[in-house]
């Protein structure tokens, strides 16, 4: 069943981004950056799904949303007290082995790639600034106009108090830049 849900997920993302050259121009499961969240949910859903921030910097939070779709969670990122639920980054994901994230995640980029106009790539291994003990990510970064597509494989710490509650997980991410600043410079 999950390996029906990735080529879904890979066949879908692919119809999604033909053509595109600006991460305004991308969605997941219909939603895109810069548009209001109020458009796909209302302000009591959004309201009630607010949970403390796992960020040293609250300057941006995270909601979390049953996906509807394609992604088994949706997960949009807000500024802190904008009234508007104005979209900085949306990202759909799937839960997934590990190994098997790797496998799918390079098929993902490589259809990514031949379907969008990138400026750059970027790979790297993500430790969460060493918080979560011997967690990490396997990041492909693939910038656009306007932000980034950002793709990666969680592995996370089983060891670890608060990484053991999370599972593994493929992550598509449409982000601003203002977003991803905040996100590598300032949230942890």
């Amino acid at each position: 069943m999950k390996k029906l849900l990735i080529v879904l997920f890979v066949t879908w993302l692919c119809s999604q981004t033909v053509r595109a050259d600006n991460i305004k121009d991308l969605t997941i499961e219909g939603i895109s950056v810069g548009e209001s969240a109020l458009k796909h949910y209302n302000e009591n859903e959004i309201k009630s799904l607010i949970k403390a921030s796992a960020y040293k910097d609250d300057s941006f939070y995270e909601v979390d949303f049953s996906g509807k779709d394609k992604y088994e969670t949706i997960n949009i990122a807000f500024k802190k007290a904008d009234k508007k639920y104005i979209i900085y980054a949306v990202r759909g994901w799937n839960l997934v082995d590990y190994n098997k994230c790797i496998e799918d995640k390079k098929s993902v980029v490589k259809e990514i790639k031949a379907d969008l106009k990138i400026l750059e790539e970027k790979n790297y291994r993500n430790n969460f600034a060493n918080q979560f003990g011997a967690s990490f990510a396997m990041v492909t970064d693939l910038e656009v106009k306007g932000g980034t597509v950002r793709i990666w494989c969680d592995n996370f710490d089983k060891n670890h108090k608060v990484a053991k509650q999370w599972d593994n997980a493929i992550n598509i991410d449409l982000a601003t830049n203002e977003f991803l600043h905040w996100l590598d410079n300032l949230a942890y």
